[in-house]
């Protein structure tokens, strides 16, 4: 039977052992930020769409109330407020400014995420036709911007 002396071990199984934790830890980590980072942009892009979502229902709601003025001769109003809590958005606001120049209306309409502070705007203008009898027959967007202002 041989036997081993302590001095003369090399020690490259030790080593090997090493380098292999290390490469497993590092690509661990890089997997690990890569899902992070993934999941955080779909995140934001999920924000986006529901704050997209909530401006084109300020802008709808809009131009229900522009139309029903019309229809009933009244002024148009001024403003609009929908409810976020019936989009399902309980930590959001939808305000619309309404203006008019000629026939033209201007609906500027911002969905805010109020716990996060980002913000979806819509600005539309739009004409609406109406018959001899003053009732409207249909409407025409004439322009419409979207941005979108946030992380």
């Amino acid at each position: 039977m041989e036997k081993r002396v302590p001095g003369k071990q090399k020690g490259y199984a030790l080593l090997v052992v090493i380098l292999s934790m290390f490469m497993v830890t590092t690509l661990g980590a890089a997997m690990f930020t890569r899902v992070y980072t993934d999941l955080r942009s779909r995140e934001g892009q999920e924000e986006r769409l529901r704050l997209s979502y909530a401006a084109q229902a300020g802008i709808e709601e809009s131009l229900f109330r522009i139309h029903e003025a019309i229809a009933e001769g009244r002024a148009y109003p001024a403003s609009a407020t929908s409810d976020p809590s019936a989009l399902g958005l309980e930590d959001a606001s939808i305000n619309s400014t309404i203006s008019r120049t000629g026939d033209i209306y201007t609906i500027n309409c911002t969905a805010q995420d109020l716990t996060g502070g980002k913000s979806f705007r819509i600005i539309a203008e739009v004409i609406f036709r109406e018959d001899a009898a003053s009732r409207v027959t249909d409407f025409e967007v004439l322009s419409y911007e979207r941005s979108f202002n946030g992380n």
